[in-house]
């Protein structure tokens, strides 16, 4: 990308409105004083090397046109400069600079495309994270927030070729630069540099030189220019002020001699910004070690805040040699240090520091010291321990409650640490520290079921003080922990809390970089209990919302993963998975798995996964597997049973379920049927064996009230399910619903069954309330709600309600397959401005587009479904008109959308001809259903589906509105008044051209008709034929193109302007009068062949005539009613 030299006219920077022109010229201005100081300008994303300045421009004709600074090594950075940048609209035009910079040749060894602002909301500084991270030689995981930003970013740069997108990133940049104010950290910088160039070289000199430097940055941005190093120093002198060459230590005295030296820039606003890297706990003291040593606490801060290495990795470095500043740091720092370490893990480095501070004096000497002896409670540390406790001396000499607590509890006395805790009043900060001795002391005696339950009580109340993820993992692993054990009273209830508090507690060590993957693991663990695979694999592989690399790396994570993927049926994915899980008697159990979803014999993996089995946990695991096989012969299970009899009864029963001993199961299975869940749910399966249903249904009924688990209740619906009693099985659902109050976990898979079992059932009324009440609780389900708006546009026609439902979702709703953007165009058409509409079209169409089927509908939607182009920017018509040289480049001989040329008039008219020219069958078969309509042996609705039109249109443009005064037949005449007196205060479903013939007639005789029925109903099939022959007619077009049969060519067929009005009011006012009616859900569909829109509306009511009773006025149906009913 070759720099220009001059910028063409027009406002200064697309300043015009953004305030920018002070900022802008204060960007170069920090430029200019870092070239003329010899510095390297920081931020780019340069090497200290490349980035000495040489010369700085203003409004050049770049494609990045605000500033351009070259460098000496021959790198350029081309800046846009906003002094708040937030995203949206500003974001968007700013990556339009980088799309046009692209068009030109891009390195991103030498280039930098950077936006410089004053303000960066957290969007933005995550973006500008996440383009760091992508410069590395290893590019960084980013957070989920991060790939966020970035996907976004690459959306906005869609109209590049993979290749450009990839050097746009590379070379894109995001640079917090505060320079408009004189206080600011960036601007202090500068000014610190200018007391080493100005001749006086105080402070004052600085700002005199500073001031003079903005307005001659200012001079340079309207004559649109700059100058090299040189120049800008005879620009200088003309304002009188002499700039030396290089830098030199300014003098010391006054505010300014507290700022860093060029190569330890920082101050408060940079502090806190590098704090938000960190974990929130170690702010306070990080905070009051910066107030005694900015130095060594920016040193220390920095360090575990590179991108270089990980906190982690840093700190583990250190625990083996710890740096010599370190240990020769204040204590404040040293504390500071020591919580970091806690921080992430590093727990025997955070001990060590905390001795060394309490040995520097620090003050509270004995409360460091009882930090490190509980830190130091490990037996690889008994040593130090020993030594701690000793400096800490006896209980009756210590006076800080929470070292009285820790001596009494590391020597043995329970009773008193346990009244020094409850006595102990803590600051917030050291509340962590209570829980965690009451922790201990709830632990002391064993795991138990009351111990577990005290611990998840004590770590409640902590949570409900204070968050902190270390406290939020404590409790997740105990919830999965009583889950596990069959003791949790709540199982559903225990897995989404832990869930939760996994996930939230995984989200924000990410963002410190901290030790994300046991949050991971927990996660993981929970969705293994409920049997969730889809999100063990989004928690557990690396993507965009998933997993990062650390994470996925994890040997259980992968165990789990593996797990997930044999049970999806991806066997390559989980041999790849299982041969990094370290642990012998895991791998054998995945080995196991694998055989048995391979058809192959499992029996000796699971006796491997037995043998090697290291607790009891995992031989728990593998008895179980090897029983699920139908083996009676269990290797280890006498050893099991001794300690575990009730769970040992349970896997003997799994052997006899699955050896075909349905009975023995049973038998063995009834006494503990209400006292484990387990049990429960294998006598669930043992009557199922013995094709017991309505027993398997009542253990899952009783389980479910035993257990408080409505989850059972709603197994029982999927067992009435599967087994064909759908009707039971909706019951089961609504008395399921009726009973859990809005807080039940499950309530939105039962909501979700049942909508899924009234949309197979073809009651869509039911499933639309289902969906929406469910939509209700998890308003960010995309898939639920994309499900919603299918239903409701494409079986219920009921376009504005899906648009509100489609509009309403937390965040905007982004199609994530090709039906879900056709989907999206559809709405869009109807609701969307039409450049929104465009713009959206072309998105979409760039990413899907493989689909040939879908690129000719949104080229379509994009030339038909709006305004025409003609009167659509000249931008958005550009990129409309290379959409569509690229479809036809890509499927010149495409199905879906043909290319019509008008260079030579004739063979215009041959293309069009042969778009409309039947073939020799479908031209008798027209011949033939035009004899059939006139003597009214056929119905309307068979016209329109051999036209492609809707019913609608064709009652319209037919004229079936019209309504003899006295019909010729009489008998005719008695059979309607018959059919009538039959039907009379009952419900009946009008159809189409009764509706139309219904609206001729006059008010007063309208209504009376009406009265003579309980209730007059449609079906959504009919009003989407109504809606379908109003958007068509809607136009008002007087012209189409039609085949002539007797010229054998096409032709125009015209009708006037006012004919056109007419069939637009007629089909407005047809749709409007069906949208009054109620609309009755249509059953299963009974003709098969007929299931095109053009015929649905007319089919939709046959498939109920029975009942309720039809309203029509087709000959044809008339002439069956007769013969086969009222």
């Amino acid at each position: 990308m070759q720099p220009r030299g001059h910028a063409g006219r027009g406002s200064i920077a697309g300043s015009s409105g953004d305030g920018g022109v002070e900022f802008r010229r204060a960007v170069a201005a920090y430029a200019v004083v870092a070239g003329l100081a010899e510095n390297p300008l920081r931020g780019l994303g340069l090497s200290d090397t490349d980035a000495f300045v040489a010369a700085v421009v203003l409004e050049t004709e770049d494609a990045v046109d605000d500033l351009r600074v070259d460098f000496r090594g021959g790198c350029t950075a081309f800046i846009q400069a906003k002094r708040t940048l937030e995203g949206g609209n500003v974001l968007t035009k700013a990556v339009a600079q980088w799309v046009r910079a692209a068009k030109e040749s891009l390195d991103p060894t030498r280039h930098r495309l950077v936006i410089a602002a004053g303000h960066l909301s957290e969007s933005m500084r995550a973006l500008s994270r996440a383009l760091d991270g992508r410069r590395l030689s290893v590019p960084a995981t980013p957070t989920p927030q991060e790939a966020e930003q970035l996907r976004r970013v690459e959306e906005l740069l869609a109209p590049l070729d993979a290749a450009a997108r990839d050097a746009v990133l590379r070379c894109a940049v995001v640079w917090h630069l505060d320079v408009e104010e004189t206080a600011s950290a960036s601007t202090q910088y500068a000014l610190q540099q200018l007391r080493g160039l100005v001749e006086g070289g105080s402070a004052h000199d600085a700002m005199e030189a500073w001031s003079a430097l903005l307005d001659t940055a200012g001079h340079a941005a309207r004559r649109r220019g700059g100058h090299d190093l040189d120049g800008w120093r005879a620009a200088m002198r003309d304002r009188r002020i002499d700039l030396m060459h290089g830098s030199r230590p300014p003098r010391a005295g006054g505010q300014i001699d507290r700022i860093a030296p060029p190569s330890r820039v920082f101050g408060d606003v940079e502090l806190r910004e590098r704090l938000e890297l960190l974990p929130p706990t170690c702010a306070p003291r990080l905070l009051a070690a910066w107030r005694d040593d900015r130095d060594l606490t920016w040193k220390l801060v920095t360090a575990l805040t590179s991108v270089d290495a990980r906190p982690a990795a840093v700190l583990t470095e250190w625990e083996g040699h710890q740096p010599a500043w370190l240990r020769g740091a204040s204590w404040q720092v040293q504390l500071a240090a020591a919580e970091l370490a806690v921080g992430y893990g590093q727990v025997p480095l955070g001990a060590d520091l905390f001795v060394a501070a309490a040995r520097q004096g620090a003050p509270r000497r004995t409360f460091w010291l009882a930090r490190a002896a509980i830190l130091y409670d490990e037996p690889t540390e008994a040593e130090k321990r020993s030594e701690t406790l000793a400096a800490l001396g006896s209980l009756h000499e210590a006076t800080d409650p929470y070292a009285r607590a820790v001596i009494a509890l590391l020597v043995g006395d329970e009773r008193t640490a346990a009244r020094e805790v409850d006595r102990w009043s803590p600051d917030p900060d050291d509340r962590s520290l209570r829980t965690d001795l009451r922790l201990r002391l709830a632990g002391i005696r064993g795991v138990t079921r009351e111990s577990i339950d005290r611990a998840l009580q004590i770590l409640a109340e902590a949570l409900r003080e204070r968050w902190l993820a270390g406290i939020a993992i404590n409790r997740a692993g105990l919830l999965i922990r009583r889950c596990r054990r069959g003791e949790s009273p709540n199982l559903p209830t225990d897995v989404r809390e832990a869930t939760e508090l996994a996930v939230r507690a995984r989200d924000e060590r990410r963002r410190y970089r901290g030790a994300s993957v046991e949050a991971v693991e927990l996660a993981c663990q929970a969705a293994i209990i409920t049997d969730d695979p889809d999100t063990i694999l989004a928690l557990g592989t690396v993507s965009e919302n998933g997993a990062t690399a650390d994470e996925a790396d994890s040997p259980l994570v992968r165990e789990y993963v593996a797990v997930a993927s044999i049970r999806l049926g991806d066997l390559a994915a989980a041999r790849e998975q299982s041969q990094r899980v370290i642990d012998p008697s895991a791998r054998a159990r995945l080995e196991a798995m694998l055989a048995e979803a391979e058809n192959r014999d499992s029996d000796p993996y699971w006796r491997r996964a037995i043998e090697l089995a290291p607790n009891d946990d995992h031989l728990r695991a593998a008895l179980s597997g090897l029983a699920d096989t139908g083996a009676v012969e269990l290797p280890r299970f006498e050893e099991f049973a001794a300690r575990h009899p009730e769970e040992a009864s349970e896997i003997r029963a799994l052997s006899e379920v699955a050896s075909g001993d349905a009975a023995a199961a049973i038998k063995r299975l009834r006494p503990r049927r209400g006292q484990s869940v387990a049990a429960a749910i294998m006598l669930a399966r043992a009557y199922q064996m013995a094709d017991r249903i309505d027993d398997q249904v009542q253990t899952l009924r009783d389980a479910a009230s035993d257990f408080n688990d409505p989850s059972l209740r709603q197994g029982a619906a999927e067992v009435f399910a599967h087994a064909g009693r759908v009707d039971e099985a909706q019951s089961e659902l609504d008395a399921l619903l009726t009973s859990t109050g809005p807080d039940w976990s499950g309530r939105p898979s039962a909501l979700r069954m049942a909508a899924r079992l009234s949309y197979e059932a073809r009651q869509f009324d039911r499933t639309v309330v289902f969906f929406e009440a469910a939509l209700q609780i998890e308003p960010d389900n995309a898939s639920m709600r994309w499900a919603l708006v299918h239903i409701l546009v494409y079986n219920r026609g009921d376009l504005v309600r899906a648009w509100r439902v489609f509009s309403s979702a937390p965040a905007p709703l982004e199609p994530s397959s090709v039906a879900e953007a056709e989907l999206w165009i559809h709405l869009h058409i109807r609701n969307a401005s039409p450049d929104q509409g465009v713009a959206g079209c072309l998105r979409l169409l760039r990413r899907f587009s493989d689909s040939e089927q879908f690129a000719a509908f949104a080229v379509g939607a994009m030339l038909t479904g709006w305004r025409p182009l003609d009167e659509t920017p000249p931008d958005l018509v550009a990129e409309v008109q290379f959409e569509i040289e690229r479809f036809f480049q890509r499927w010149p001989a495409s199905q879906y959308l043909q290319r019509i040329t008008a260079d030579d008039i004739e063979r215009l008219i041959e293309q069009m001809t042969a778009m409309v020219r039947p073939t020799h069958s479908e031209q008798q078969a027209l011949h033939q259903l035009g004899r059939r309509l006139l003597f009214g042996q056929v119905p309307l609705s068979l016209l329109a589906g051999a036209t492609g039109r809707s019913h609608a249109e064709i009652v319209v443009r037919r004229g079936a509105g019209l309504l003899p005064a006295r019909h010729v037949d009489p008998a005719e005449i008695a059979a309607c008044a018959s059919a009538v007196r039959s039907v009379a205060d009952q419900e009946i479903v009008i159809d189409l051209p009764a509706v139309a013939v219904l609206r001729v007639l006059a008010v007063p005789v309208r209504e009376l008709a009406m009265a003579v029925f309980s209730r007059v109903m449609t079906t959504d099939e009919t009003q989407m034929d109504a809606r379908a022959a109003r958007d068509s007619l809607a136009r008002r077009g007087t012209s189409s193109w039609v085949y002539d049969e007797r010229l054998d060519r096409g032709r125009l067929a015209e009708i006037t302007p006012a004919e056109a009005t007419r069939l637009a009011d007629e089909s407005a006012a047809l749709l409007e009068e069906i949208s009054r009616l109620p609309r009755h859900p249509r059953g299963g569909a009974s003709f098969e062949d007929f299931q095109s829109p053009p015929l649905n509306a007319w089919t939709s009511v046959i498939d109920l005539e029975w009942s309720p009773r039809t309203w029509c006025t087709d000959c044809d149906r008339l002439t069956t009613r007769r013969s086969g009913g009222p």
